[in-house]
């Protein structure tokens, strides 16, 4: 089995490092490659879209999150602000599309990052 996911996760490094090298229009082959080149080794990956989990780094606990079998529209970006809040040491990562983004109530996503940053001095 692990020959297997070694051989796997060579091939697709393999697509990863020619989509850098293509010219054209950015694919999420290209994305991917781009993503693995600065993901920090104890990142956290939350994707709804496109990121993959053979990417580099994300093979070790807490590393990699994926859309759920049952589907879900709108669950990554919950799920990356609850992951941040459980681990905030962890660099966190959501993937996700716009359509994604809208389902997951982004009033409530923006109310937490406004909260989040420092006091400007003005009542809220």
């Amino acid at each position: 089995m692990r020959r297997a996911s070694a051989a796997a996760r060579s091939r697709i490094g393999e697509q990863l490092a020619a989509a850098a090298r293509a010219d054209g229009p950015i694919t999420k082959t290209f994305m991917n490659w781009a993503l693995g080149q600065v993901l920090p080794q104890d990142a956290s990956v939350v994707s709804e879209y496109w990121a993959r989990p053979e990417l580099p780094g994300c093979d070790g606990p807490l590393s990699f999150f994926g859309t759920p079998p049952a589907g879900g529209l709108g669950w990554g970006l919950p799920a990356a602000m609850g992951l941040k809040l459980a681990r905030p040491e962890r660099a966190v990562i959501a993937a996700v599309g716009d359509g994604a983004y809208m389902f997951a109530n982004p009033v409530l996503s923006g109310e937490r990052c406004t909260r989040s940053r420092p006091s400007t001095g003005r009542p809220s």
